[in-house]
C-alpha cells in the first residue's frame, strides 16, 4: 500500500508562502539550507529567498513548493484544510501571518468554514468545532472551514 511522501504545489514566491504555512501548521518548519546548498544556490545566482524550490517538513506528508515558469493561468485547484481548538483564534493567526480572509460560510458538509487566501493559486481551509458560531471575516487570505 502506497502512501503521500510529497505534496508539491507550485507557488508564485514559495519562500514567503512556505513561512506562511509553515508557521500555520503545527509541528512544521522550513527545510533548513546547509552551507552546501547555499553555495549551490550561490552558483546559480539565487538565495534561499529566491529558491525556486522550497520544503516544507513536519509530522505528515513533506510539503514542496516550487516555482514554475511564467504567470500563472487559471485557478489552481488546490487548498489545506486545517483543525483548530477555535476557529475565531485560527483565522486570526493566519491574518497576522499576512492572510486575508475571503469569505465566511456555513456548508452543510463540513459546517462554518472561512475561506482565505495567502496568495493567490493557493488557499488553507480551517474547520471550527461544530458548536462554534460562525465567524464575520476579518480582511485574510487563507480557506478556513
Amino acid at each position: 500500500m502506497g502512501w503521500i511522501e510529497t505534496i508539491t504545489v507550485d507557488a508564485d514566491h514559495p519562500a514567503s508562502l512556505a513561512r506562511f504555512q509553515a508557521a500555520a501548521l503545527e509541528g512544521y518548519s522550513v527545510r533548513g539550507y546547509d552551507e552546501a546548498e547555499i553555495a549551490r544556490l550561490a552558483a546559480d545566482g539565487l538565495t534561499p529567498e529566491t529558491d525556486p524550490t522550497v520544503m516544507i517538513d513536519g509530522p505528515g506528508a513533506t510539503l514542496c513548493l516550487q516555482k514554475m515558469p511564467g504567470k500563472a493561468t487559471g485557478r489552481n485547484r488546490w487548498h489545506v484544510d486545517l483543525r483548530g481548538s477555535s476557529r475565531q483564534s485560527e483565522v486570526e493567526k493566519l491574518c497576522r501571518l499576512g492572510a486575508t480572509v475571503r469569505r465566511c460560510e456555513r456548508s452543510e458538509t463540513v459546517g462554518p468554514r472561512c475561506s482565505i487566501r495567502k496568495e493567490t493559486p493557493s488557499a488553507c481551509s480551517v474547520k471550527a468545532p461544530s458548536d462554534e458560531p460562525l465567524h464575520r471575516a476579518v480582511d485574510s487570505s487563507v480557506e478556513l472551514t
